[in-house]
């Protein structure tokens, strides 16, 4: 509550730099361009003061004068699937693995990411600062756990969970969902080596039941009793170990916050408790598929099936999901170590292993590989990536104390104390709802064979080379897509990067229309058969300069598009009409970009080091905004390497990731070798 609130900017300013950014898209003396010039002043003069003066009343009183909006009309009431046109993604170390063994690795991950959440719980998470100096707002990890996102006919509800509440996870395996207790008796968190063992007996249990079923003509009885199993029976598979970095004192202060507090295991030879034995069907097994749907049908779906269902189990077995802290997924598809098939299997799953509506699905690989899907509503990315951060750097810097030589969880000394089972939850499948499954399973497949994405890893050089060209590198990249885009497409795209606006309380995001004037200038010298290298560096600085310029005002609040949106919304609910926000809010950004943060902890050791760069994340990525357009999110890992995640819509007439990841490519040797054997102070 300390932080400002965020201003509401001149209206002249906001038209004025919306008229900006349009005149290089369309050219100074278009027609376009002449008729967004009246609209603009015709609304100026009419609608537009008496927006500008409620929207400055709310800014008074409202902690935020848009967030509210943001959140409840582009994300709550959009009515697209979740997948590829909401959601993000987030993967893990780029090239160095712990371990492979896929329990283990949960194990570890969920573990710590619980101590993370003890931490906000308990307010103990230092606020960010820029350059150590200027504090974030951090209201948005209020949600970052035990919340969901549920479906609504007209417009979605985002529900939170107090922790008080909500103490167990999903865990979802080979179609089966089991509730896990991740506390023990005495409330403390499970220790890494009961959790693995929790979820190996989880993840067998599943595959024995779908081979039961599979050797049976007939569905076994519901009264058949399985054979106890005992928790900590030792796997039969031997991991192979990753070669891993040594320890380093950089990363000793960050450890210290996880031992903070002994965690207690259970007996090694506490056996389950006999349950029925049963099997789901291919329809069953494919029930996350549905939140895979536009939003309305399937909360038509949840309505009839689940709420009002006859079947009481059904909406226990929801209740149950949904205020789960999160979700942990084991795939059983092979995935492999390629970036752009760990982006598919991250952004969209396998069409039945990710509940798109919570806030967060832990996916595990079969080879030990994970990553996050993150419903977007609540958060932003990088404030799970923050999160996150946090278990990635610990498990790099010590793995040694992690794990043991096969891969396991090594296990914890400390006092047992009692646990509760997992518990397999159970719900009826009637012929309709399996129908609905199976059509939306089909639609989820469909839908994912539409997305053409590409991770790649550019190492040819990094922030560190484009510093010394006296140039933001922010700026340098955004300059290198206008020119990749120009090259492949022949035109200039509406370019959106996101900024934030947590310099604010309870600021998000705001968009930084990057293609100015200048950009385009620089992108035409550089396609000018008769143009030196001096001239090209010059139109490369000026539209850098400008365009941080542009990312700063963004960040101070003196954006453009969460203006406009805001006087759209009052316009609407005052009863006003006014074509000139109505079309401009609508013209498709062809390429939706973001840089994503590479560190957020001072004390994470730097990915330059040569013990840790290979344990770097490449981030995380989305899908494209427009139907013909590019998503395009990029991490400058250091000095030496950026990550790029490029996606597009198979679909779309004109646009192939590979093929703009190519131009990408050349585009940054292109501009690199202008300053090859040129002066950098010129």
């Amino acid at each position: 509550a300390a932080l400002p609130r965020m201003p509401v900017p001149p209206l002249r300013r906001t038209l004025d730099q919306l008229i900006d950014s349009l005149t290089p898209l369309y050219g100074q003396d278009s027609g376009q361009v002449r008729e967004f010039k009246r609209q603009a002043a015709e609304f100026e003069k009419s609608i537009g003061y008496k927006l500008q003066r409620v929207l400055q009343l709310k800014s008074w009183w409202a902690p935020n004068y848009v967030t509210d909006w943001w959140e409840k009309y582009v994300y709550l009431m959009s009515r697209s699937p979740l997948p590829i046109n909401s959601n993000y993604y987030i993967l893990d170390h780029s090239y160095f693995k712990p371990t492979s063994n896929p329990a283990a690795r949960a194990g570890y991950i969920v573990h710590h990411l619980l101590r993370v959440k003890r931490m906000l719980d308990r307010e103990q998470i230092e606020p960010l600062l820029i350059r150590s100096t200027i504090p974030v707002c951090m209201s948005q990890y209020e949600r970052a756990f035990s919340t969901t996102r549920v479906p609504g006919e007209d417009i979605d509800e985002l529900v939170h969970y107090p922790s008080s509440k909500s103490k167990h996870i999903i865990v979802l395996s080979s179609g089966h969902y089991y509730k896990v207790d991740v506390y023990d008796s005495d409330g403390a968190v499970l220790s890494t080596r009961v959790l693995e063992d929790l979820f190996q007996w989880i993840v067998d249990d599943s595959k024995q039941h779908d081979s039961l079923l599979n050797s049976q003509s007939e569905p076994a009885s519901p009264t058949t009793p399985p054979k106890s199993r005992p928790i900590m029976e030792k796997s039969t598979e031997q991991p192979i170990r990753t070669s891993s970095p040594a320890p380093s004192s950089k990363t000793r202060p960050l450890m210290e916050r996880f031992a903070e507090q002994p965690i207690r295991t259970p007996s090694p030879t506490l056996p389950l408790k006999s349950r029925p034995l049963w099997s789901v069907s291919q329809s069953e097994s494919r029930l996350a598929a549905l939140t895979a749907l536009e939003r309305t049908k399937w909360a038509k779906i949840r309505r009839q099936h689940f709420l009002e269902s006859e079947a009481s189990a059904n909406k226990d077995f929801l209740a149950t999901l949904e205020s789960a802290i999160n979700v942990v997924s084991f795939c059983s598809d092979p995935v492999s170590d390629d970036f752009s098939e760990r982006g598919k299997m991250g952004l969209h799953g396998n069409g039945r292993n990710i509940w798109f509506d919570k806030n967060a699905n832990l996916i595990f690989h079969p080879s030990g590989r994970f990553a996050v899907h993150c419903e977007h509503s609540w958060a932003d990315a990088p404030v799970f990536a923050h999160l996150i951060e946090f278990v990635y750097t610990a498990e790099a810097a010590n793995p040694d104390k992690i794990y043991d030589s096969c891969g396991r969880c090594l296990p914890d000394p400390a006092a047992q104390k009692p646990i509760r089972q997992p518990e397999r939850l159970v719900w009826r499948c009637s012929e309709s709802l399996a129908n609905e499954i199976d059509d939306a399973y089909q639609f989820s497949l469909k839908n994912n064979a539409d997305l053409d994405l590409v991770v790649r890893d550019f190492n040819e050089y990094g922030k560190g080379v484009i510093k010394c060209f006296k140039v933001s590198p922010d700026a340098y990249v955004q300059m290198v897509l206008h020119l990749a885009y120009y090259r492949m497409h022949g035109k200039f795209a509406l370019t959106y990067e996101s900024s934030m606006t947590r310099l604010f309380l309870c600021g998000r995001t705001e968009t930084v229309r990057s293609l100015t004037q200048s950009a385009c200038d620089f992108v035409l010298a550089m396609c000018a058969k008769e143009c030196d290298s001096g001239l090209r560096i010059r139109l490369l600085r000026r539209a850098a300069d400008e365009h941080q310029t542009s990312y700063r005002n963004a960040m101070a609040g003196l954006g453009c598009d969460r203006h406009l949106f805001a006087l759209y919304v009052i316009g609407r609910g005052l009863g006003y009409e006014s074509e000139f926000l109505k079309s401009t809010l609508t013209l498709p950004w062809i390429l939706s970009t973001s840089q994503q943060p590479q560190q957020q902890l001072a004390d994470t050791p730097s990915c330059d080091l040569p013990e840790f760069r290979d344990c770097v994340s490449p981030g995380g990525g989305f899908g494209p905004v427009a139907d013909q357009g590019y998503g395009v999110s990029y991490m400058l890992a250091g000095d030496f390497r950026i990550f790029f995640h490029v996606s597009s819509k198979r679909s779309a007439a004109d646009t192939d990731s590979t093929r703009f990841m190519d131009h990408i490519y050349q585009a940054l040797r292109d501009v690199k070798a202008l300053f090859d054997g040129h002066s950098t102070a010129a």
